[in-house]
């Protein structure tokens, strides 16, 4: 008998406060029991494959435990049990006991199924179930239009009136009533009373306005108009700053001649939009984007939807050989010029670490952060007197913050078109034979923090010969 000793009830699952006790299985005259304390959940023969599914359809859907349990008990994994529950809820039972082990089974195309009834709603908002029956049916699909009706209806919670027809049971159940009505009726109520108000001078057409480029981003964008929430729209934005910084066109022009967009599908500037939005929403890596609703976010880059994960690495993969980064950096701190974002007269320069966990060999350097030393790069970067990045520059480990200061001017004065520069960094580039050759550039300052000071020496330096520094251009260090 195998016991989970770590399961605890959700406080609105079904079997919360229901028994006290483990979740325990175990195997008896061939046949596989799962208990909860003293309450039993399933029984099923673990040989019999259609026995299994509804034993891990049901724990997970009905009983509510998490697919990791699922997947220990049913000895499946964790994946399939989520995609069997999803078909069960979306398309119904009668898809996940099809004897069909052949990758068009609809259990293991949910997904897709989905997605493609996502995109004939969001292209033709006034299609009838009926048709996207016929539709999917051209494409291979064979459901129901009870089916199609719970996909196209599992983002809308039941009315009102549906959940107060019999009265709620228990606290708890009125708690998630109000709280359903707190989070969707009140704000959808809201924005069509404010639209009603408004005038139809304000609700008509201005000849001013944004006019859509696809048919797709016309409903989007009169759906949002409606008051529809999206949690993508504030995107949106950062289309005029992408605009004025020529932030397709820089990208386009550094890479175009490297890139191949037969084998993505996708034009450059779509994927380099789309790593650029999940900066903005805090994905933290290109796999994250998994978890984005495609659909919404193909808006923001002006496609159909948001290409795949292993898109993004394919078209990746195509640039990473030719090292034009440094190229891409300089034009868009270029722009950063052009537009008066940055103070270029005064510099700081700093160097961080940036640890590689890949399968490649790469130098290794210390990582302050954990202090030990690892596989990984230099970052250098130059930022204003604001804090504001101007640039930066991604090297091997092996180069340090003296050796690329050279560099680093040289980039700036390359950029800015002026000689006239005061640059700051710290100890990390204290050097005799660096301060010799930053005193060969003319009208270049550097001020940096000497190395092994005592405070007593510091002490014995009067308060006012610390003067505020507002860009003296006398050559020496300090």
């Amino acid at each position: 008998m195998e016991l989970l000793e770590d399961f605890v009830p959700k406080p609105d699952s079904p079997l919360y406060l229901k028994i006290n006790g483990h979740l325990k299985f175990f195997e008896k005259n061939g046949l596989i029991h799962v208990f909860y304390g003293y309450l039993p959940l399933v029984r099923f023969n673990h040989a019999d494959w259609v026995e299994r599914r509804l034993a891990a359809v049901r724990l997970a859907d009905e009983f509510e435990l998490p697919y990791k349990y699922v997947a220990r008990i049913c000895r499946m994994n964790r994946n399939t049990i989520s995609k069997l529950v999803k078909t069960k809820r979306l398309l119904g039972m009668q898809h996940i006991l099809e004897n069909n082990r052949g990758p068009k089974a609809p259990w293991k195309l949910i997904d897709e199924i989905v997605r493609q009834i996502d995109q004939l709603v969001k292209e033709q908002p006034d299609i009838k179930n009926k048709g996207i029956v016929s539709a999917l049916k051209e494409a291979g699909f064979e459901i129901s239009e009870t089916s199609v009706r719970r996909v196209r209806n599992r983002h809308q919670p039941r009315s009102l009136k549906e959940e107060l027809t019999s009265p709620p049971s228990s606290l708890l159940q009125m708690a998630r009533i109000a709280k359903r009505i707190e989070k969707y009726d009140l704000p959808h109520r809201q924005m069509q009373i404010f639209q009603e108000e408004l005038g139809p001078e304000i609700n008509g057409l201005d000849p001013y306005d944004y006019h859509p480029a696809t048919t797709s981003e016309a409903v989007y964008l009169e759906l949002l108009r409606r008051g529809q929430r999206c949690k993508y729209v504030g995107g949106l934005l950062y289309s005029p700053m992408l605009s004025q910084f020529h932030f397709n066109e820089i990208t386009e022009a550094t890479y175009t001649e490297f890139y191949d967009q037969q084998k993505t599908g996708y034009p450059l500037a779509a994927i380099s939009q789309a790593l650029f939005y999940g900066l903005f929403f805090h994905f933290p890596s290109i796999e994250s984007l998994k978890k984005a609703n495609r659909l919404d976010y193909g808006i923001l880059i002006g496609q159909q939807q948001l290409p795949a994960p292993k898109v993004i690495h394919r078209a990746l993969n195509q640039l990473s050989g030719y090292n034009r980064s440094s190229k891409l950096m300089k034009e868009f701190a270029c722009e950063f010029v052009r537009n008066n974002l940055i103070e270029v007269g005064l510099l700081y320069f700093d160097e961080h670490f940036l640890p590689y966990y890949g399968i490649e060999h790469i130098p290794a350097g210390f990582f302050s952060q954990r202090r030990l030393a690892i596989g990984g790069n230099h970052q250098f970067w130059a930022h204003d007197r604001e804090g504001r990045p101007f640039f930066v520059i991604t090297t091997t480990a092996r180069l340090k913050l003296r050796e690329m200061i050279p560099n680093l001017i040289r980039r700036a004065q390359e950029v800015t078109g002026r000689r006239k520069l005061t640059v700051v960094f710290d100890r990390g580039g204290y050097d005799i034979k660096l301060f010799e050759t930053i005193n060969r550039y003319k009208r270049v300052t550097f001020i940096t923090w000497a190395k092994y000071v005592t405070e007593k020496t510091l002490g014995q330096i009067p308060e006012d010969s610390y003067p505020r520094f507002f860009g003296n251009h006398s050559q020496g260090a300090s």
